[in-house]
This record gives structure tokens, C-alpha cells and sequence, in this order.
């Protein structure tokens, strides 16, 4: 008699709990929505928080540099928040599937390094 195979059950992921310790060790190594969305809001944080440094330091560099308590605070403040979030961002799992959308050579066998300026036109 044959037998007929049985299917593969697919993997269970477990339950991501809500505590912040979840966000730095993640349960699994397989990436789950609530991974993604960790992903793209750490991102857009990072995104306000590096405009927001950059105000800082681009209008009162002065006031940075001679010290003032108030401005040096709002610096590494927003420093240290960069680094968290960096570091959230780079703890979550990563998904191994292949890209295909990936760009191919730019320097190609038609686009020698001589015909092309440094704005990239032809010459």
C-alpha cells in the first residue's frame, strides 16, 4: 500500500511579548509583522531625530561648542536616542529570502569609466 505523505506543519512562531527586553532579543529568527513595523517606526524616529540634531547643531553651533549645559544635553540626548534606536533596528531578524530588484553592474561593458563624466553623462 502507499502511503500518503503528510504535510509539513509550517513553523510556529512564538508570541513576541510587549516588554522592551522584546525589542533588543527578539523570540525568533524569523521576521513577523510586528518585527516590520518595530523596523519602520525606528526608522521614521530616526529620521526626526537626525533632523532634529542637525537643527541643533547647524543653528547654535556657538552655544554648543562654549558648553552651555542646555544645548550639550539636547545633543547627547538626541545622540544617545539615535544609538538606541540604531541598535533596535539592527536586533531585529532578518529575512534571508534573496532580493531580485537588486541593481545590476553600473559600470557595464557599454559605460566605460572614460565616457562617463563626473556627473555621470556621457561625454
Amino acid at each position: 500500500m502507499n502511503s500518503v505523505p503528510k504535510a509539513k506543519s509550517p513553523e510556529r512562531v512564538p508570541k513576541a511579548s510587549s516588554t522592551p527586553t522584546s525589542l533588543w532579543s527578539p523570540v525568533s529568527t524569523i521576521p513577523t509583522p510586528r518585527s516590520g513595523r518595530t523596523v519602520y517606526g525606528c526608522a521614521f524616529l530616526l529620521v526626526v531625530l537626525l533632523t532634529v540634531l542637525c537643527l541643533v547643531l547647524a543653528h547654535w553651533p556657538k552655544r554648543l561648542f562654549s558648553g552651555e549645559p542646555i544645548y550639550v544635553t539636547a545633543a547627547v540626548l538626541l545622540l544617545v536616542l539615535v544609538v538606541g534606536f540604531t541598535f533596535t533596528i539592527w536586533r531585529q531578524p532578518q529575512s534571508n529570502t534573496p532580493l531580485y530588484f537588486k541593481v545590476g553592474d553600473l559600470m557595464s561593458p557599454h559605460h566605460s569609466p572614460e565616457s562617463v563624466d563626473s556627473a555621470g553623462l556621457k561625454l
